[in-house]
């Protein structure tokens, strides 16, 4: 089975929906199930309440698991890895204490989250060279792809660039620069690596069973249902493309799909060819603001960051969700005022 939506019963279908995250909650919040267990029943009994046939709810399992996996399964591992070793090297503590110092305690989240800008003074070399690699890899395969003189490059970069290549050369580089040469032999750095790995597993399962939920509701035909129902609406453009990426993204919960839901209606809406390009960058910030709100239980980013965080599910809806959400409503809000002058 591809990604495209089976056809199903709108009522049912809503009500599946509804019904599955409501399990999903009762088991987390009330039974305290383990989340991954938890994700599994609420997204097995979409699919059944849906009247997806066995086969597809399996594929679309199946799917979820590996898709999910795929995209962050060497990037957290390599970033544990990474992380313990910029650790036990100091490096991250000196960063963190020298900019708390500078801002004061009062200032102290305001010093630990631009802790990750301040890396490039002498007093930070090693580290800051560290940190930079991935950034400098990403960023020159980016470069090479968009300036002509350039493209002879790209292949290089092209590889080089690629998230979990860069960050193999990172962590490399730390196990030396940070590790032989601040006196750990390669014997302590294998423990200390392998001792990060372990909280991975479980990181893994439960994102990787959030993608499962995302993609039950995806196959279902639920993003299309309400992608569809709200494009009938007469709004402004601005408004119609937020609306419909945001419904998506809490019914399905994949960024990915509401943007290309929301992108794909409004290029079929007559006349768009002929707006400003001023008004489609417009129409294009709303729907990455409404692919952005309300990341939760369906949003396998929400259980990553749950289980990275070490936070429970009602700290991360508290935080997480609420910071997203704000991100996404105030980009389109800014959207949607310089479209009146676009």
């Amino acid at each position: 089975m591809n990604a495209e939506a089976i056809a199903l019963n709108p009522t049912r279908l809503v009500i599946a929906a509804i019904l599955g995250l409501v399990i999903l909650l009762f088991l987390i919040i009330k039974c305290k199930v383990q989340a991954m267990i938890a994700i599994l029943v609420g997204a097995i009994s979409i699919g059944l309440f849906a009247g997806m046939p066995a086969q597809d709810i399996i594929t679309a399992v199946n799917d979820g698991i590996g898709n999910t996996l795929k995209g962050i399964a060497l990037l957290v591992g390599l970033g544990s890895m990474f992380g313990a070793i910029l650790e036990v090297s100091g490096g991250a503590q000196t960063l963190a204490v020298s900019m708390v110092r500078w801002f004061g305690d009062k200032k102290a989240a305001w010093a630990l989250g631009i802790t990750g800008l301040v890396i490039a003074m002498p007093v930070f070399f090693d580290a800051g060279l560290i940190i930079l690699i991935p950034l400098v890899l990403i960023i020159l395969d980016s470069i090479t792809g968009v300036v002509p003189a350039l493209s002879f490059l790209q292949p290089i970069f092209g590889f080089l660039g690629e998230p979990f290549v860069a960050l193999l050369i990172a962590t490399i580089a730390a196990m030396l620069v940070l590790g032989v040469k601040h006196g750990y032999s390669m014997e302590e750095l294998e423990k200390i690596m392998t001792k990060s790995l372990e909280p991975t597993g479980l990181i893994l399962l439960v994102t990787a069973c959030g993608g499962v939920l995302r993609y039950v509701l995806q196959y279902s035909g639920l993003g299309d249902l309400i992608g569809n129902a709200v494009a009938a609406a007469s709004l402004p453009l601005v408004v119609l493309a937020f609306l419909v990426a945001a419904l998506v993204r809490i019914c399905v919960g994949s960024a990915t799909v509401a943007m290309t839901m929301a992108a794909g209606i409004v290029s079929a809406i007559p006349g768009i060819s002929e707006l400003s390009p001023l008004y489609l960058a417009c129409v294009t910030a709303a729907v990455a603001g409404g692919a952005t709100v309300c990341s939760h239980f369906n949003d396998s980013g929400f259980w990553l960051v749950k289980s990275l965080v070490g936070m429970d599910e009602k700290t991360t809806l508290k935080t997480w969700t609420i910071m997203e959400t704000l991100v996404g409503t105030t980009g389109f809000l800014v959207a949607l005022v310089i479209s009146f002058f676009a």
